[in-house]
């Protein structure tokens, strides 16, 4: 979505992009969980396969931080 905006110098309205995204690389994804340092007990499968048992939920899948091209996004 595009919003008008008004430049300080002038009466020219511009073009101004609102769109950010958290990981330009994710676009469609809105939510992210970060999960580290773990022991054996702790089973992702099982995690997983009850946030895919919410409704709205539509994928849930693993992503290695090493894919991650904007960490800087982040706080770890």
């Amino acid at each position: 979505q595009k919003e008008f905006s008004q430049n300080l110098f002038s009466d020219i309205k511009m073009d101004v992009a609102t769109k950010v995204f958290l990981l330009p690389e994710f676009k469609k994804v809105d939510y992210f969980f970060k999960i580290e340092n773990t022991d054996d007990t702790l089973n992702l499968n099982e995690i997983k396969t009850l946030l895919n048992t919410i409704n709205n939920v539509s994928a849930v899948y693993s992503v290695e931080t090493t894919k991650i091209k904007s960490k800087n996004n982040l706080i770890f």
